[in-house]
């Protein structure tokens, strides 16, 4: 009785673990985080998009926020991006691109 038990949660314990190693990844939706663009008109959809994927880097390796906007600020300085965008370019690629 106690084996068919055991038997039984192994069973369960491997369907579940096919089942996620089965599902598809979640995929990043770089068209809704690129709805950032007509507020940022003067940043090209590539810069939207490295900057974007480059926070969701950093924030994968462990850094916070308050590191990746100061760091995505410097990275658009040239283009007149202020902490605010930086900010909102983070926590939209956050989100958005699944990171």
């Amino acid at each position: 009785m106690v084996r068919a038990f055991l038997a039984s949660i192994l069973v369960t314990a491997g369907a579940t673990a096919g089942a996620l190693g089965l599902a598809p990844p979640a995929a990043a939706d770089e068209s809704d985080y690129l709805e950032l663009q007509p507020q940022f008109a003067f940043l090209t959809t590539d810069q939207l998009l490295r900057e974007g994927y480059w926070a969701c880097r950093a924030a994968n390796s462990g850094m916070g926020s308050s590191a990746i906007v100061p760091m995505v600020q410097q990275h658009l300085l040239y283009s007149g991006a202020s902490l605010a965008v930086a900010n909102k370019i983070v926590s939209t690629a956050i989100v958005e691109l699944d990171c």
